[in-house]
């Protein structure tokens, strides 16, 4: 019986993955599947094909298990999808970055957590960002599955988008000073401030979602 719920899981999985990843095809047509949709396939199917005399209880215990790398498999293979393009797969790694630390510092703004020392490392982390900006953009970065608009290499660009650089520069600077003081107003304003510096660049620079 748990080979039938391991299978139907394992049906499901890959129908999200068939729907989540990209097809890769080489130049003479062959069309190779990322690794990360067979991996749990194979070994479900391995079990699925082990002649061994379990008693049920181990049965059970051993298709929890399954079932856990099934879907960890699963969920960290597309967490980890490549863009094919280094640079911008290193863009995009950063940005996820810099919105898991303004998300950690905007539930205490909230009043969802309370203050603690990690806020002040989320903020140094945010300007470790924001100082490393302008090199996340180098010449061939802008893969069709980045959201960065073709203009950021434009030189007609060039001064709006340094000047949107800049400002988001000087307000993690801010929220670093805002953080480090602990009142929930500062850090409020602060990380308000740059929120909206990063909107701004947003707006003109980067696509919307698909």
């Amino acid at each position: 019986m748990w080979r039938k719920y391991a299978f139907a899981l394992m049906t499901q999985l890959m129908d999200t993955a068939a729907q989540r990843w990209r097809w890769h095809c080489r130049s003479d047509g062959e069309t190779i599947l990322k690794v990360g949709i067979f991996l749990p396939y194979m070994f479900v199917t391995l079990i699925h094909y082990m002649e061994v005399d379990m008693d049920k209880k181990f049965s059970r215990s051993l298709a929890v298990i399954a079932m856990g790398v099934v879907l960890f498999t699963g969920a960290a293979m597309a967490d980890n999808h490549s863009t094919g393009n280094a640079e911008a797969d290193l863009r995009i790694a950063e940005m996820k970055k810099l919105g898991a630390n303004m998300g950690a510092i905007s539930k205490f703004a909230k009043g969802e957590v309370a203050y603690s020392d990690a806020l002040v490392g989320n903020a140094k982390e945010i300007a470790a960002i924001a100082a490393n900006m302008d090199t996340l953009f180098p010449e061939g970065s802008g893969v069709e599955e980045s959201r960065a608009k073709p203009e950021i290499w434009n030189a007609e660009y060039k001064d709006a988008f340094d000047k949107d650089i800049a400002e988001f520069k000087a307000a993690s600077d801010k929220l670093v000073v805002a953080v480090e003081g602990g009142d929930a107003a500062t850090i409020g304003a602060a990380l308000k401030e740059t929120g909206a510096s990063c909107g701004a660049c947003h707006k003109q620079f980067r696509k919307p979602k698909d």
